[in-house]
């Protein structure tokens, strides 16, 4: 299942559908936002003001693993980042849902 996510979200990234950083967080407000990946690495305030603003926002998140966060994207200092596509944004969400609990560390 990793390796599906994995394969998933780096795909996203050459596809250029996924931001990282300040643009990130400035495109949380904005209808492109679909869904939000969190490192289970971040430190609690960031990841107390990222649930907040994505669930102000009406935009879903997922908290996953160091490790599979910087792989996929190949950013090793990436703590979040945010697909802009719908589509890549079913496709990642109907993996974590299969193996785990939608909106929970995984």
């Amino acid at each position: 299942m990793e390796n599906k996510l994995s394969g998933l979200l780096g795909i996203a990234v050459r596809a250029r559908k996924v931001l990282f950083g300040d643009s990130a967080y400035e495109k949380l407000s904005s209808n492109e936002a679909s869904l939000l990946i969190i490192s289970d690495d971040a430190s609690d305030r960031t990841l107390k003001q990222l649930e907040n603003r994505a669930n102000y926002y009406n935009v879903e998140f997922v908290v996953v693993e160091d490790l599979l966060l910087n792989q996929a994207t190949g950013k090793t200092t990436a703590k979040y980042c945010l697909i802009i596509d719908r589509g890549f944004s079913k496709g990642i969400l109907d993996i974590c849902r299969k193996r785990w609990r939608y909106g929970e560390k995984f």
